[in-house]
């Protein structure tokens, strides 16, 4: 793994600590997404877009540790 990034947007890539971190994202942005506010239904959505994006990324690390 020669100069690859162990961090998506400063968060940890490696598997253990980024399935925690995307587990509370998705959690905080489901919360948001309930509420009354626009605002925060729409800072909800970015999060669960954010959670997605840091899934694929630590994903794409994992398979990159076992080649």
């Amino acid at each position: 793994m020669s100069g690859e990034s162990t961090l998506f947007n400063g968060l940890s890539l490696r598997p253990v600590d980024a399935l925690k971190n995307i587990s509370s994202l998705i959690e905080v942005g489901c919360l948001l997404t309930t509420s009354s506010s626009n605002n925060h239904k729409e800072i909800g959505d970015t999060i669960i877009w954010l959670a997605r994006d840091y899934a694929s990324a630590a994903h794409t690390f994992a398979l990159g540790e076992k080649g």
